[in-house]
């Protein structure tokens, strides 16, 4: 007998699906990201791909950000002279 249990199968379909879901989305994220370098890019893509549960959450906690405010040293020193 394999030792196949209902409660592995019922993991399987739950964890599976979220792990291809995740790495599916670093995975883009890394292909659009314009300031990544070559280098950098492959190196990402290996991690997701050969460290299937470590590789996406590295990206996601460590990868370039793109979300929030681009800070513009420019438009901070027009903003502080406006000011006063």
């Amino acid at each position: 007998m394999l030792g196949i249990y209902p409660a592995d199968a019922v993991w399987s379909l739950i964890i599976l699906p979220v792990l291809v879901a995740l790495a599916v989305a670093a995975l883009v994220q890394v292909a659009r990201e314009t300031r990544l370098s070559s280098a950098a890019r492959f190196a990402w893509i290996a991690a997701i791909i050969l460290l299937p549960v470590v590789g996406p959450l590295a990206w996601f906690a460590f990868g370039v950000r793109t979300a929030g405010p681009v800070r513009d040293a420019n438009n901070e020193k027009g903003a502080a002279s406006r000011a006063h």
